[in-house]
């Protein structure tokens, strides 16, 4: 089975939804079945290294719920990657861009969708609400809304607990609900695997060897009410008995406030984000996990816990009663009092039973298990897949139609052309098949890509391949979409290479240019090289030669600096760098008539000769002045004869000489 994973936070991120991401994932490659992480960009001081197959798309960091990074909610450019997969199944872990984006994904390509519901939103609105009481009941009823538009909308609907089924039923959703808890990879766990060297280090690095440790693992934040840990343990008044806080978060300077303010600097420990490898080695540190937070859909970090053999405190969830027994793995508890109670409890307890119920209650949350679930709930959902589209309304604009197309429960609309819906015999209450559905999406775009083909032609003629690199930049539209669009700009004649290079030759005895530099700025412009050497025969010998010879005969007029020598050998570089053939360049200059040239060349020299006399007549006297003014003249062009000429009539020089 191929499988697409769609989630906006994975690996390296640490939380429920990239842990469970990354566990399913895993699961099902080691069952020979191939998968697809679709999720959003690292930031950009990340150096981690992704699995095979995990597609990154870019988003915004939202940190303050889990460090998300929340994609772009479409790419036509990705869904056409994605189209080449063939997928068989869509699982969407999210519901923020890149969830929305699988979703669209599974309609435009006819794929069944399984969503697993990991959050409960309730619980996390204050992060958007702030202490607005009012925005906060505002922002639950959004938080509910969603919740049901997400579980109403995929062919199969997923959560980790059972009391999360019930909150999900008591938001209105009818469809069957699979209650499947999240796996873990036990072996990562199991007291028989751990790293007695690296447990040590934690204990000597925070001072725990000889105490009694209860530990935290988790995200530091608010909904997680570690806070409530600290005052239990500020309530204990046992030095015996420590606090190890392992994790970051948004909440955790406020909590180091906490601690300092208490004095407890040397029964509180805080280790900040660690990397995930290594959460294993502080469960084993620990000799109980506590937990007060009542946010959670499963708590996987309850599971982690039991599977190193650690027994648990909780605060009493209903979604922990599948997960804690009450005195045998673990003890619930419901406030301060009792979590304090507790806590002095297991402290002098003997543990090695508890802790062993707490490997056996872990293997029911195997990863294993887990795949059976999810495999089982994926082959429901390829024979539940049902997409129906179907034509909801059609209003007519001045220039196109806006069709209202209805997709299983989600509506949306295409604007197509007249000649489109003409061309499909659409009409309002018309079923259309997928394969019709997906050709007239690429209409839309190509009917927009269209008019932005127009804007880009209007301003300036373009190429076929500038155009399509000025709509491809545009990052709308794929390659058959851009191509199809170019073909119906060629069939109108709206855009023609063989047109264009025609004129750009044209346009080159205009400009000065010689045939071999128009060819090379056509074939930069994407003219193909038969068109280019079409056209180029219409820019003949004889026109290249008279463009030739009307820049030498400006440049001439213009001249009044340069003796013939280097007048003659800068047109050379100029025709040159213009693109002319030595050929052309050559004929031009033998022919031309350069006798114009002399009295300027005279009075030149004249002035250089003053010029020259002037620097070294200083330095030199006689017969030495006179051979360095010579070498000096000949060095600026000047002919020998006119410079012998010059010095004879300057008195200081003799035939002799």
């Amino acid at each position: 089975m191929r499988v697409a994973i769609f989630t906006d936070t994975y690996l390296p991120d640490l939380n429920g939804v990239a842990t469970s991401s990354y566990t399913l994932r895993n699961a099902l490659v080691r069952h020979g079945h191939e998968v697809f992480v679709i999720t959003s960009e690292l930031p950009e001081d990340s150096d981690y290294i992704d699995q095979e197959n995990v597609m990154r798309f870019p988003g915004i960091e939202f940190k303050a719920l889990y460090g998300y990074r929340i994609s772009n909610l479409f790419s036509f450019k990705g869904m056409r990657e994605i189209a080449k997969l063939n997928i068989d199944v869509i699982h969407i872990q999210t519901e923020f861009g890149i969830g929305i984006f699988g979703k669209l994904v599974a309609m435009f390509l006819n794929i069944p969708v399984v969503y697993t519901y990991h959050t409960m939103y309730e619980d996390y609105t204050h992060y958007i609400a702030g202490d607005s009481d009012s925005m906060n009941a505002f922002v639950k009823m959004i938080a509910v809304k969603l919740s049901k538009i997400y579980g109403d909308n995929c062919t199969e609907l997923v959560v980790p607990s059972i009391k999360t089924k019930e909150v999900l039923e008591k938001y209105g959703i009818k469809k069957d609900i699979h209650v499947i808890p999240t796996g873990l990879d036990l072996a990562l766990f199991n007291p028989d695997n751990k790293d007695e060297a690296k447990i040590q280090k934690i204990k000597d690095e925070y001072a725990l060897n000889g105490y009694f440790t209860i530990g935290f693992v988790g995200r530091i934040a608010p909904e997680k009410s570690v806070d409530t840990l600290i005052e239990a343990i500020k309530n204990v008044e046992d030095d015996h008995i420590k606090l190890l806080i392992v994790g970051g978060g948004p909440h955790l300077e406020d909590l180091k406030e906490l601690v300092e303010r208490y004095s407890l600097q040397d029964r509180v420990m805080f280790t900040g984000g660690i990397d995930k490898s290594e959460i294993p080695n502080y469960y084993h540190a620990i000799d109980a996990f506590a937990c007060a937070s009542v946010s959670e859909t499963q708590g996987l970090t309850y599971i982690e816990a039991l599977a190193t053999g650690t027994i648990v405190i909780a605060r009493y969830d209903q979604n922990l009663e599948n997960v804690i027994e009450d005195g045998k793995n673990g003890y619930f508890f419901t406030n301060t009092q009792e979590l304090t109670a507790l806590m002095k409890k297991v402290a002098y307890e003997d543990l090695s039973a508890m802790s062993q119920n707490a490997l056996d209650n872990a293997f029911q949350f195997s990863d294993e298990n887990f795949y059976n679930s999810i495999i089982n709930v994926y082959e429901q959902a390829i024979e539940h897949k049902h997409f129906t589209y179907e034509i909801l309304g059609m209003h007519e604009r001045r220039k196109d139609i806006n069709v209202t197309i209805k997709a299983d429960n989600h509506n949306f609309e295409l604007v197509l052309s007249k000649a489109v819906v003409e061309k499909f015999n659409l009409y309002k209450g018309k079923i259309l098949e997928h394969d019709v559905f997906e050709t007239l999406v690429d209409y839309e775009k190509v009917y927009e890509a269209y008019n932005d083909a127009l804007k880009f032609l209007t301003a300036k003629d373009l190429t076929e391949k500038q155009l399509y690199n000025k709509l491809s930049d545009l990052e709308k539209y794929d390659e058959i979409q851009i191509d199809m669009t170019i073909n119906t700009l060629k069939e109108k004649n709206l855009i023609n290479d063989e047109e264009y290079a025609a004129d750009y030759f044209e346009k080159a005895i205009k400009m000065g240019l010689g045939k071999i530099k128009a060819k090379n700025n056509l074939r930069e412009k994407g003219i193909s090289e038969d068109i280019i050497e079409q056209k180029a025969e219409e820019y003949t010998d004889s026109d290249e030669y008279e463009t030739a010879l009307k820049i030498v005969d400006k440049s001439f007029t213009l001249n009044n600096t340069k003796t013939k020598v280097n007048f003659i050998n800068s047109m050379y570089d100029k025709l040159y760098l213009k693109g002319f053939s030595k050929e052309t360049i050559s004929n031009v200059i033998a022919n031309y008539d350069f006798s114009g040239m002399d009295s300027l060349e005279e009075q030149l020299v004249l002035k250089e000769f003053d010029k020259a006399f002037n620097r070294y007549s200083d330095k030199y006297q006689g017969k030495v002045l006179y051979q360095h003014i010579y070498v000096y003249l000949l060095r600026k062009g000047f002919d020998h004869s006119l410079i012998k000429q010059i010095m004879l009539e300057s008195g200081g020089y003799d035939e002799e000489d």
